[in-house]
């Protein structure tokens, strides 16, 4: 990682598997994923007995996620996460992150939330467009053509819903988390 200065910051190798990776400028802090099949993941599973030992009672992990939070200033690894799928009966597609709270996106048309800190799912909800509040614990998704629905974090609560007369394009909460910019 460089700097804007050409300073290199940190260096990490990922010769046994480059991830799939996704900044947040606003948290100082990259998501890094691999499928949990990859030479990366068996790799770091002989220095990370809790990574060791959750693989070893997957009897089916094909398809499966290992993810990692780094700090992108320091490249600290913050905390890791491990997505199971069922026999990879979805798909990631993009990924987001806030304060504690991860949200994956899937080819099903769900949103998967994530608690950071523990790495249990706390909740899935069926929607696009989804954008996470970087300060609040707000979550907004379109689950319908049109309608827009704030959700509470964690409780994963109806906050406040939205109607629209068309299908939404882009929702993006703003830097201070007070506004929702929605463009049909």
């Amino acid at each position: 990682m460089n700097s804007l200065n050409g300073k290199e910051i940190w260096n990490r190798d990922y010769s046994k598997g480059t991830p799939w990776t996704r900044f947040s400028r606003e948290e100082d802090r990259a998501i890094f994923i691999w499928g949990a099949s990859s030479d990366f993941v068996k790799e770091e599973s002989k220095e990370d007995p809790e990574l060791k030992e959750k693989i070893r009672s997957k009897k089916e992990r094909e398809g499966d996620y290992y993810v990692q939070i780094l700090q992108t200033s320091t490249g600290n690894v913050l905390h890791k996460v491990y997505i199971e799928t069922g026999r990879g009966s979805f798909r990631l597609r993009q990924a987001a992150i806030s304060d504690n709270h991860l949200v994956l996106f899937d080819n099903q048309n769900r949103l998967l939330i994530y608690s950071i800190s523990s790495g249990e799912r706390i909740g899935q909800i069926f929607g696009v467009n989804g954008s996470l509040s970087p300060t609040k614990p707000l979550l907004a998704a379109e689950n319908k053509p049109g309608v827009l629905t704030i959700y509470s974090l964690p409780s994963m609560a109806e906050f406040r819903k939205l109607k629209f007369d068309r299908p939404l394009v882009f929702v993006k909460f703003s830097k201070d988390g007070n506004r929702l910019f929605v463009l049909t």
